[in-house]
C-alpha cells in the first residue's frame, strides 16, 4: 500500500454495509480519524 500522510479522511456514509465495513479498515490501513458525513435528502416535511 502507498505510503501517505493523511490525518483525516471525510466519507460519504449511506448506512450501507460497504461504507460500514471502510471505516475501520480506512483506520487501520490508513492510521488516520475518518469523518462520516451523512445529508438527509427527504423532501417529506412533518
Amino acid at each position: 500500500m502507498k505510503k501517505t500522510n493523511y490525518k483525516k479522511i471525510a466519507l460519504a456514509y449511506s448506512g450501507g454495509l460497504d461504507t460500514s465495513i471502510i471505516i475501520p479498515w480506512l483506520k487501520e490501513n490508513y492510521n488516520c480519524e475518518v469523518i462520516a458525513v451523512v445529508e438527509m435528502l427527504s423532501r417529506k416535511r412533518t
